[in-house]
């Protein structure tokens, strides 16, 4: 028989490095956790672990609205509460100094699914969906297959934007494409008509955006889709609907769609079809 019959939880820090919206439905909230609780109580019931796991959970305004100081200040709290890893920061601009600080004084090591490799390190691991070493090549392959030998480039003033355009310039030039015009926007909400105008006075065939993909999806502040669907060997991926109100024919992609990653609380929408069947039709493309 153990000397204790009972025995403190292992700790573990969950730290999302951007406050989410006061509507957000707590269930979907809830369902940043449950993940872990899963695994974890069933590593306990078959004795993978001998005590429970217990998920500490801090939420702050890092970058791109909030400084990436609050973002290090709570994995100092998640720290000083005893946890032995820390899930977060995830957003590349709070990821890199995180890591900085992690490795001068804090010491407790890092898993994200940040896309960037200089998150990467002795005690910074990651689960990308996609980086920013990888993505620009995919970039580089969809304008090739359009066509496009002359490109503008609209740059996020930001670590990511800086990463991104960095990786695409090799890209393109590796696919001999020439980048006509660069230009560069906030993060957050400005007029950007100076730099749409400059990159449209180069006459480029194509505009590449270097920011974050997903956000701009989740909130809608892009629902243009490039028709028809660039892979036809693989289901068309369409969490909000744009593919079908713009009339691309499935088989679309099945999932969950009500987790945070897709952002839509009440799951895929119905989506009406336009009269003239949408541009991404047979007739329009």
């Amino acid at each position: 028989m153990s000397y204790e019959s009972t025995a403190q939880p292992i700790k573990i820090g969950y730290l999302f490095d951007f406050l989410l919206p006061e509507f957000y439905p707590q269930e979907m909230r809830d369902d940043l956790i449950r993940p872990f609780e899963l695994v974890f109580n069933d590593g306990l019931r078959q004795r993978v672990i001998d005590r429970p796991v217990q998920v500490v959970y801090r939420e702050v305004e890092g970058l791109p609205k909030g400084t990436a100081k609050a973002v290090i200040d709570a994995y100092g709290e998640l720290v000083d509460e005893g946890c032995l890893v820390v899930f977060g920061p995830h957003i590349t601009e709070n990821a890199v100094p995180t890591r900085e600080a992690i490795e001068e004084r804090l010491r407790v090591p890092a898993i994200n699914v940040c896309g960037s490799d200089d998150w990467l390190g002795e005690w910074t691991f990651a689960f990308p969906q996609g980086s920013m070493t990888d993505e620009p090549i995919f970039w580089a392959d969809l304008l090739t297959k359009g066509g496009h030998t002359e490109v503008g480039v609209l740059v996020e003033q930001s670590l990511v934007g800086e990463s991104y355009l960095k990786n695409l310039r090799n890209a393109c030039r590796c696919k001999g494409i020439r980048v006509v015009a660069e230009a560069q926007v906030a993060q957050t909400a400005q007029d950007v008509g100076a730099a749409i105008r400059s990159l449209h006075e180069a006459k480029p065939t194509a505009v590449v955006h270097c920011t974050g993909f997903a956000v701009i999806k989740w909130t809608k502040t892009a629902t243009s889709v490039a028709c028809p669907w660039p892979y036809p060997e693989a289901k068309v991926y369409d969490p909000q609907g744009f593919y079908e109100r713009n009339g691309q024919p499935g088989p679309y992609s099945a999932g969950i769609w009500s987790t945070w990653m897709s952002a839509q609380p009440h799951g895929r929408p119905d989506v009406q079809l336009p009269a003239d069947g949408g541009r991404c039709t047979a007739g329009h493309v």
